[in-house]
């Protein structure tokens, strides 16, 4: 059994980040918890979730959630949901990208399974969150199934997810948002606080080792440039260039390429600079997810005459 709360501390420290700064902000006390060594044993009691179920709206209407794909109902719509903080790998009360992106593949497998509802409620997070998902949903899509996203927030690395997806419909228009497209880093020099107590840290490489973790000792020093050109930068490209081909021909540079700077914009904003494609509400979604069921169906139906 993997020791889930040494794993989310892991992937907190050790994290690059596609991350609203407002969620970075509001994690403040959350993570001061976390980190603090009073507070282990408390940790120590947290039950650790079930596996991922799975979620489908059946063709009456109804959702469901089922042992397997294999029960669901021919023509059925499958659920998945992202909320809160993105991480790779599961903790003591969240699932992990790697484990949702598990699921997407089995439904894109399934023959019950015809199209999908991805909902997003997300400032973004960890870098690493992002490939198991992304894969995922271009593997669904890949099968012939369309998949929608219905967001609420879809901030960084939650933005990038949508515009994997086929369609991206803004789940209301007073608190719906989007972009964020970009990357941060942000950690403590935590020499300081053990020095007022006593100690000297010594760091030191081997005469071989001289370009070991350059940038950040540097960056220790204040000096940014090299973490900024060598680690930040080559990641910040990458998701602006993924967001232009997955938006290609919908997003607007209207803003003087704000939008791909990491600026943030409420829904109507939002679907004016074509970060997404329309606003409406779940029953929507799952309407617009049936049409593509039946597109589907039509065109296996074509093929095999």
């Amino acid at each position: 059994m993997r020791n889930r709360n040494f794993l989310l501390t892991s992937q907190i420290i050790r994290g690059h980040w596609f991350m609203h700064p407002e969620e970075v902000m509001a994690a403040g006390l959350q993570l001061q918890e976390l980190f603090d060594i009073s507070q282990s044993r408390s940790n120590s009691s947290f039950t650790e979730i079930g596996p991922l179920p799975k979620m489908v709206i059946s063709a009456n209407d109804s959702n469901e959630e089922v042992p397997s794909y294999d029960e669901a109902q021919s023509d059925a719509i499958a659920l998945f949901s992202v909320s809160g903080t993105m991480l790779k790998y599961g903790t003591m009360c969240s699932y992990g990208t790697a484990e949702i992106a598990e699921d997407i593949l089995l439904a894109a497998e399934n023959k019950n399974i015809k199209a999908a509802v991805f909902e997003i409620d997300s400032g973004g997070g960890a870098v690493n969150s992002v490939p198991p998902l992304a894969y995922a949903v271009r593997k669904f899509k890949s099968s012939g199934k369309s998949i929608i996203a219905l967001i609420d927030s879809a901030y960084s690395a939650a933005y990038w997810l949508a515009s994997e997806c086929d369609h991206i419909m803004a789940g209301n228009s007073v608190s719906a948002g989007a972009g964020s497209i970009g990357v941060m880093m942000s950690f403590a020099d935590a020499k300081g606080y053990y020095e007022q107590r006593g100690y000297k840290v010594h760091t030191i490489y081997a005469p071989e080792s001289s370009e070991k973790n350059k940038p950040f000792e540097l960056a220790l020093e204040g000096k940014y440039e090299m973490i900024q050109t060598e680690q930040l930068s080559p990641l910040a490209v990458k998701f602006q260039n993924t967001v232009k081909a997955n938006r290609q021909g919908k997003l607007k540079m209207d803003d003087g390429d704000k939008v791909l700077k990491g600026k943030t914009y409420m829904s109507e904003a939002a679907l004016d600079i074509g970060l997404i494609d329309s606003i409406g509400n779940r029953d929507r979604a799952i309407s617009w997810a049936r049409d593509r069921v039946t597109a589907y169906n039509f065109m296996q139906e074509f093929n095999q005459q």
